[in-house]
């Protein structure tokens, strides 16, 4: 099946989407996995849009785990304190909120 038809075939339901009439934080998330298995980054992009950039993220970051784990590279440590980590963690709950909105406004 589709990709993007992964939980009407599954039967799969997010109870927040059912309970309340919009999508979760969340939802499209496992269509959006999906979509990447397959291939089919654009889809992904549509479907949830700060899970693929996250996923595409970890997926670039495995040869550097992969050279800490046997090759003795140093362990990326990031440090964010003080005004700057307060920053950081602003900007993430807007990038999340932003990602909600945008999956409430195409109706994921």
């Amino acid at each position: 099946p589709s990709p993007l038809l992964v939980g009407r075939v599954t039967g799969a339901a997010c109870w927040v989407h059912a309970l309340l009439g919009i999508p979760c934080p969340t939802c499209g998330l496992t269509r959006a996995l999906m979509a990447l298995a397959h291939g089919d980054v654009r889809a992904a992009l549509v479907v949830q849009p700060l899970a693929t950039v996250a996923a595409l993220l970890a997926v670039a970051y495995l040869p550097w785990a992969a050279g800490v784990v046997w090759g003795g590279w140093r362990p990326l440590r990031i440090s964010a304190s003080g005004v700057v980590g307060r920053r950081v963690r602003v900007a993430l709950v807007v990038v999340v909120v932003l990602n909600w909105a945008y999956l409430i406004r195409v109706g994921v």
